[in-house]
This record gives C-alpha cells, structure tokens and sequence, in this order.
C-alpha cells in the first residue's frame, strides 16, 4: 500500500519504516510542505508460501512411469510417425 511521509518522520522512524516495508509497497518522502523528494522500494524478494514444483523432477517421472506402462513394441516416435501420415 502507497504511502506518504515527511522526510522528518522517516529519519525518526526510518528503521520501522525499512522493517514494515514490502514488495510492492512504496512510501513517497515529501518535504514539510508537501513536495515529494523520493520514493522507497522494497527489494526484498517475494518469498512464495507454497514452493514451485521442480518441473524438470516432474517430468522424468513421468516419462519413467509412460516407458514402465508401454505395451508395445513400436516406440512412441514410430507410432506418431504412423499417425502423421
């Protein structure tokens, strides 16, 4: 959430200010009489709360699982071959 604070309030509360800020958030600094002067941007990364499946890991699997479950003695390249025509 955009926020807007005198530089006065953040060098009181600039460590606060750094601990409550987040990705996506930014504080505009203005003077006392209101002409902004800076922008703070988070940098933290965003730190996803579920972990992203590891796709490469997930696909071996799976190419595993097809090759144990193949019944037949064309290969999956030859029968697609065969389909294209």
């Amino acid at each position: 959430m955009p926020t807007t604070i005198t530089v006065g309030e953040a060098i009181h509360n600039l460590e606060e200010l750094l601990l409550r800020l987040t990705p996506g958030d930014t504080v505009t600094l203005v003077e006392a009489n209101g002409t902004p002067l800076a922008v703070l941007v988070s940098i933290h990364p965003i730190v996803s709360p579920h972990p992203l499946p590891d796709w490469s890991r997930r696909w071996r699997e799976l190419a595993k699982e097809i090759g144990r479950a193949w019944k037949t003695e064309q290969s999956a390249l030859q029968i697609l071959s065969e389909m294209r025509r």
